[in-house]
């Protein structure tokens, strides 16, 4: 996450923003940050699209990826509180996606479209 534009409120018991503006691998995102007192929990949520064939072209190395197109994603990190000094906390995170815009490409029999 880089390039973060907006306000965030600090207070003794979290912290909260919402309609921040960034990018996530490149791509433009909307984010909301808010803790949870109650549950001891800090949640950032991001939504916006991602280039799916820039972001795995790393794992593909001397290939061409059968991942390309772009979809919209929904990020939820949750940062559980800290506990004491020196610990770390519990973390969660959660990419959720429909995939529309997103093709693959892989040769028979595991092509999808061979159906």
């Amino acid at each position: 996450l880089e390039h973060i534009k907006g306000q965030l409120a600090f207070t003794s018991n979290g912290i909260s923003g919402k309609g921040l503006k960034a990018k996530l691998l490149g791509a433009p995102v909307s984010v909301d940050v808010s803790t949870d007192v109650s549950a001891g929990v800090t949640r950032v949520s991001m939504n916006g699209p991602i280039d799916v064939s820039g972001y795995v072209a790393g794992a593909w190395q001397g290939t061409t990826s059968p991942l390309s197109g772009r979809s919209d994603w929904n990020v939820l990190l949750a940062i559980g509180r800290l506990k004491g000094r020196n610990q770390v906390p519990d973390v969660d995170l959660t990419l959720s996606s429909d995939l529309q815009g997103i093709a693959v490409d892989l040769p028979a029999p595991l092509d999808p479209r061979g159906q």
